[in-house]
């Protein structure tokens, strides 16, 4: 095949899947889904009166991706347009892998399943259709350490300014972008690398002039959020207590979502001695912590398989029923999720090996660049694993291409058997997770139809319990700045006086008013959402006299 044909597929691949799945998904409802209402909130806010405020519940800098979201507001106000503002850092997601795996030295067909691997992931397809900080986060990320890797081989000014810039872009959004710089001053001060000296000045300055303003805006806009200060603030003990279980947990997740990757790049790694003995350890820690629940829900870890279920919409676990009685829907037996977690960690033992290889002396600075960000990235997320803040699988997603690219061989046929393989694992996850967000938004489709229902009877945002995401669009604001006066012995979220509640079962003092079926298609199940309202006769939940009827 010609080149500039191939070229034109692997463009027309990795553009027009993003954009196949937002159609077939259908992500057309204006709310907010998962933790976007809060980002949602500071983009409507800067947006309308100019006041960025971000709530003491988020960690992150979001300076960014509140003003992003703020010229897209002013434009087209509502959360459909936000999402569609995803969407283009989504499509923007495979080409900077493709770029960085290229840059790492590998061909074409390479480089396809890598960028295949990253734009197909379940959690990927999930978030790219909200408005979360995760996608926009990962294609900068990925664009800046692809442009830190061709300045680095080319000796090239301009592109290491170009990813310091995006660098700080992300870092605009999450904090952790600044590892990718920290990450190339350290490979351009312990690597020979041609012109290092003006490489390494030109880093430094650059990051001084785009850094510098974004730390001195987030912090006279926050002083540092509350959960940014108790994110930083560590108990060594505890940080130590939960190290072990986070990093084989985190080893063994990022082995199930660079499946496609491993599937091509690792096929002479399994006849080597010390991916045997690797998975002989990696599994013995494994059944140690399984008795914890390691890879199945443990506050140390995180349920892969559970969370990434639930985020595809197989759990209304953002309901006041979750909250009260610790449901775990979807749930599978606990041989099934220790299974899973035997495949999982036996891939990351291949995983490990694999990239413990040596690599050439040409190519130990790109290499070593990888390796050193995704260090620095994983450092702090797993020293502040704790009870109180779980490390989450979509927080490994900025690996994802960096180890996509480092997985990859050098040279790949396409059409070969290793190759379809690899392809094939990523439609298929593909699959996943396109049918497992289209019922998300069904889901929560149906959940938001159910508060209008309540809204249009009489109910205001303080008296209707529809969840996290709808409590926290509209009384976040006053919750966390204002006089809210928030039930006292409800488990649910910011509400005042719970006369409606949309759940997943009956409540006792409750009349069910109404109800919708949501088909599930992934599980071939079906889901029926309430809607309740208080009976006039019995007492509020904080013990206070029955609401008058006017």
């Amino acid at each position: 095949m010609p080149r500039n044909t191939s070229a034109c597929l692997c463009a027309l691949v990795l553009l027009g899947l993003p954009v196949a799945a937002y159609s077939l998904i259908g992500p057309w409802g204006s709310f907010p889904l998962n933790d976007d209402w809060q980002y949602g909130l500071a983009a409507r806010g800067l947006a309308e009166d100019g006041r960025l405020r971000i709530l003491p519940y988020s960690a992150m800098t979001l300076l960014g991706h509140a003003a992003l979201g703020a010229l897209v507001w002013k434009i087209v106000p509502g959360f459909l347009a936000l999402r569609v503002l995803t969407l283009l850092f989504w499509v923007i997601l495979g080409p900077a892998t493709y770029w960085v795996t290229r840059e790492l030295g590998r061909g074409r067909p390479s480089a396809l399943v890598a960028a295949l691997a990253v734009i197909t992931c379940p959690l990927v397809v999930n978030l790219g259709t909200t408005f979360m900080t995760d996608v926009p986060f990962l294609a900068l990320w990925t664009l800046g350490a692809a442009a830190y890797l061709r300045a680095i081989r080319l000796s090239s000014i301009p592109f290491a300014v170009l990813g310091t810039v995006l660098a700080a872009w992300a870092a605009s959004i999450r904090q952790p972008g600044v590892f990718l710089v920290l990450a190339c001053l350290g490979v351009l001060a312990t690597c020979r690398v041609p012109r290092r000296g003006v490489l390494l000045g030109t880093v430094l300055a650059s990051a001084f002039a785009t850094l510098g303003p974004v730390a001195a805006i987030y912090f006279a806009c926050t002083g540092g959020s509350q959960a940014f200060r108790s994110k930083i603030l560590v108990s060594p003990v505890e940080a130590f207590g939960c190290m072990p279980g986070s990093i084989w947990a985190v080893v063994g997740t990022l082995a199930v979502l660079l499946l496609p990757a491993l599937l091509l790049g690792c096929g002479d790694t399994v006849r080597r001695r010390s991916f045997y003995g690797l998975s002989a350890g990696m599994v013995l820690v494994a059944l140690v912590h399984a008795k914890s629940g390691f890879l199945a829900g443990a506050a140390k870890t995180f349920p892969y398989l559970g969370n990434l279920l639930f985020n595809a919409g197989l759990g209304p676990i953002t309901l006041v029923d979750a909250r009260e009685s610790r449901l775990v829907f979807a749930s599978l037996p606990g041989t099934i999720q220790l299974g899973i977690t035997m495949v999982a960690v036996v891939l990351g033992a291949l995983l490990v090996t694999h990239l413990g290889r040596r690599t050439e002396p040409p190519a130990r600075a790109l290499s070593r660049l990888v390796i050193l960000a995704v260090v620095l990235y994983m450092l702090p997320l797993i020293l502040t694993t704790r009870a109180r803040s779980p490390l989450f699988d979509r927080y490994l997603l900025p690996l994802l291409p960096l180890l996509a690219g480092m997985t990859m061989s050098r040279s790949v046929v396409v059409g070969g058997t290793r190759w379809v393989l690899a392809a094939s694992a990523a439609l298929l996850l593909f699959a996943v997770g396109v049918v497992g967000t289209r019922d998300y938004h069904r889901w929560n489709e149906a959940r938001w139809d159910l508060c209008a229902l309540a809204e249009e009877s009489g109910g205001t945002p303080k008296t209707i319990d529809g969840g996290f995401e709808y409590s926290g669009w509209h009384n976040g604001i006053e919750a966390y700045f204002g006089n809210f006066r928030r039930a006292g012995n409800w488990r649910g979220w910011w509400v005042e006086d719970p006369v409606w509640v949309v759940g997943v079962r009956r409540r006792p003092g409750y009349e069910v008013v109404a109800s919708r079926r949501v088909l599930l298609w992934l599980g071939l199940a079906e889901a029926d959402l309430i809607l309740s309202r208080r009976d006039h006769l019995t007492g509020s939940s904080d013990g206070r006299s029955p609401p008058t009827r006017r």
